[in-house]
């Protein structure tokens, strides 16, 4: 095992969190562990813990959660599905089969035969009561397409009760009689047709009448979860963009109608002949797993958080795994609706605490995650971790889940935050859409003597400065926001700041307060310890920098020749393993975000087949250091031909022209992105000339560069470097005419957007 993860493990869309889950199992169990998921909002920890020896247990107070959870480690023959699906399909409904009277409803005829057949969905408009397409496929004489609704489509649609008892049996599965509760369930339903609520309820009632002590009972469940998510009026017609975020709860403006009962059968399909690796036996209790005498296996139910705590025995975990729930009613909505669908009222009063809350009530979000956290804490052994995963999540999530583990009984060990877009400038005080990872151990001392409001004002704004001055010497480089936040609140849990906060009484909402110290301290150093880069004159956007900077190479560079490095030594390469190499490379604080080494990656590597990446030849070391000496030979002889008297600093990749027995021009050649040379290279001071010559390969990410980081374009210009591309030199210099006062025509304004044009004076 190892001691600890202090780096980015990444994944690709296609793995989800298994890598890194994989990860963290190998760091920090052995066969036989005992794992907890307390909010079963991963499959693949379930399944790899299990499929690894390990005990777990995976439990939430959503049952839609641990129902998806189960259901992906069942093993159901495809026969075995067929025979039940069938059974279902069969079953009596009108003097009908099931299949027959659900699909009844979704009749329509060809556009080009004329026959009955079935539609796939209906598209609506939001503002119509009738739909104006129809979908189909037609069996008699294939064709296929949309067509407009007729009388046809109108009457069957015709036939169905808005409000019929299929209605109100959901309705009373939801929501109590009486109540906002009832309101909000009666608003839920809205989302539906009444065609796809009377299929909806005649499924659920089969489901539970025929196979309610069966395991295909959860099977058939999550199939007609899928299918009522994929029915709501929230989709988009397929080829129409999708529905916006921001639109909440409300229907695009057209909007499909799908065929319920298709999308149910095909989700069953879709399941039946699934074979985990290896095999997951379930067990019925948690406690049969949770025991000391226990060596293997999985539960997987619905269970709170307390009761999970309640039963597993004290200090027996090795591993607890806690991607905490989303707040707020956008999030919550729909699975209440599902669960009272699925399950009943009682199931879905679990939910109802979080559709009543606002997405903004983080005060009752940290009370919430500080018991949570608090009772799966006295479950970790000395030796174990608890991981606070938070995918996606934004800076709001990151500080409530930090305050609420701080003061849970639990102490930060690692904290890693990933930003999942570019590191630009940013509001001063905004953040950016970011993954969190951090590992906690238990045991931790509470606060040993009481602090005053004044003090721990000063302490957090102190604690608050100082970690921003850390870490922005670590990255020698500007930052947006969210990276400060992340090591800021970091820095205030591991001096237990942020759990005296929680024990004053008067300072109200303690999340605020916090987060005014942490503004209040920043504003107040910018002049002395920091200052912002504005990214443009309306002084919206900006970057965190030092006021005095040390002279350092920033993160950007050493990124890139890690890259440079990994791709030589391992090409051709698999992206995620190169990714995987490059962030343990740059742990902590120095975790580069994905679109700057991707950036890397597509300056020195071409694509390759199956997620490979080949370096280019062209940009090997050796190849690039010949290159190099080849421009420097070049700049010595075109001085010589102009009389000038040359020095090569071969270190540093200069060339001096002298004349007079003064240095009066110096001309640095580069093979990278990195610019940091041009600033703090010493020149002498006779020097009034600055020539760079920049590798064309490197171009697009030294445009990056300069859109990262806009005091690198200032300073570099108040150098008065200016900029030649070298193919542009090499090409020139093949010409018959070649004298030193001609160079002023191959200087590049490229890099330096607001270059005036007087700054072309090359000589």
């Amino acid at each position: 095992m190892m001691s600890t993860i202090d780096f980015w493990v990444p994944d690709s869309q296609s793995t989800g969190q298994r890598r890194a889950i994989a990860a963290y199992l190998q760091a920090f169990t052995e066969e036989g562990s005992l794992v907890l998921e307390p909010f079963c909002r991963s499959d693949a920890l379930t399944s790899l813990a299990a499929g690894e020896g390990r005990r777990i247990v995976a439990v939430s107070f959503n049952r839609l959660d641990a129902l998806r959870t189960r259901v992906a480690l069942l093993t159901i023959s495809k026969r075995e599905l067929d025979s039940a699906l069938t059974r279902i399909a069969d079953s009596p409904k009108a003097n009908l089969t099931l299949r027959e009277h659900l699909s009844r409803l979704y009749r329509t005829t060809c556009l080009r035969c004329g026959q009955e057949t079935q539609a796939d969905y209906y598209v609506w408009e939001r503002s119509e009561t009738l739909p104006s397409q129809v979908r189909f496929v037609c069996p008699a004489c294939g064709e296929s397409g949309l067509k407009a609704t007729d009388d046809f489509d109108e009457q069957i649609l015709k036939e169905i009760p808005a409000r019929g008892l299929h209605y109100w049996h959901l309705l009373d599965r939801i929501a109590p009689q009486e109540g906002n509760a009832r309101k909000v369930a009666t608003d839920l339903l809205q989302l539906y047709s009444p065609r796809s609520l009377y299929v909806i309820s005649n499924l659920q009632l089969k489901i539970d009448a025929l196979f309610s002590a069966s395991p295909l009972c959860d099977l058939f469940r999550f199939a007609l979860l899928e299918a009522m998510q994929r029915g709501t009026k929230l989709n988009a017609v397929p080829g129409d963009p999708p529905a916006s975020h921001s639109s909440g709860l409300r229907p695009p403006q057209r909007y499909a109608e799908w065929n319920i009962w298709r999308l149910f059968e095909r989700a069953a399909r879709a399941l039946g002949g699934q074979q985990p690796s290896p095999p997951v036996l379930l067990e019925s209790k948690p406690d049969q797993i949770a025991s000391p005498e226990s060596t293997s296996g999985c539960f997987v139910g619905h269970l709170t958080v307390r009761k999970l705590a309640a039963t597993v025995p004290k200090s027996s975990a090795h591993l607890v795994w806690v991607e905490a729930p989303p707040l707020g009613r956008t999030h919550w909505a729909l699975p209440y609706l599902w669960t009272g669908c699925l399950f009943g009222r009682r199931a879905a009063a679990a939910l109802w605490p979080l559709v009543r809350r606002r997405s903004s009530d983080w005060s009752w979000y940290l009370s919430a995650m500080r018991s949570a956290l608090a009772a799966l804490a006295t479950t970790l052994r000395q030796d174990g971790r608890l991981v606070l995963v938070g995918p996606s999540k934004g800076a709001a999530f990151h500080e409530t889940v930090t305050m609420a583990a701080a003061s849970a009984g639990l102490q930060p060990e690692t904290s890693v935050y990933h930003a999942l877009e570019p590191e630009l400038p940013t509001k001063p005080f905004g953040g950016l859409l970011g993954d969190y990872r951090s590992t906690w151990r238990a045991g931790a001392a509470g606060p040993q003597w009481p602090m005053e409001t004044p003090e721990l004002l000063t302490n957090c704004r102190a604690a608050a400065v100082q970690a921003a001055k850390e870490l922005l010497t670590a990255r020698a480089e500007p930052v947006p926001y969210a990276r400060l936040q992340a090591h800021i609140w970091e820095t205030l849990a591991r001096r237990s700041l942020l759990q005296r906060t929680l024990l004053i009484q008067d300072l109200g909402a303690p999340l605020d307060w916090v987060r005014q110290q942490v503004s209040m301290a920043l504003q107040s150093a910018v002049g002395t310890v920091l200052v912002q880069l504005w990214k443009d004159e309306e002084k919206e956007e900006c970057l965190w920098w030092l006021a005095r900077p040390q002279e350092a190479t920033p993160l950007a560079e050493r990124v890139e020749a890690a890259v440079a490095t990994l791709l030589e030594q391992h090409s051709p390469v698999d992206l995620t393993d190169l990714l995987s190499q490059v962030y343990q490379s740059f742990p902590g604080v120095l975790t580069p975000d994905e679109a700057w080494i991707l950036a890397c990656i597509k300056s020195y590597a071409s694509p390759l087949e199956g997620g490979q990446w080949l370096m280019n030849q062209a940009d090997h070391a050796q190849v690039r250091s010949a290159a190099r000496n080849d421009v420097l030979s070049l700049l010595v002889s075109l001085g010589q031909k102009g009389g000038y008297d040359c020095r090569v600093d071969q270190n540093h990749g200069t060339v001096y022209w002298a004349q007079g027995g003064r240095e009066t021009a110096a001309l640095m050649v580069l093979d990278s992105g990195s610019l940091s040379s041009l600033l703090y290279q010493p020149i002498p001071a006779a020097v009034t000339r600055a020539f760079a010559i920049l590798p064309k390969a490197r171009l697009d990410l030294i445009r990056a560069r300069f859109e990262r980081s806009p005091n690198l374009r200032q300073e570099l210009a108040a150098r008065h470097w200016q900029f030649i591309h070298d193919q542009d030199l090499l090409l020139w210099a093949t010409g018959n005419e070649t004298r030193p006062d001609g160079l002023s025509s191959l200087v590049s304004l490229e890099p330096f957007t607001p270059q005036e044009p007087g700054q072309l004076s090359l000589l």
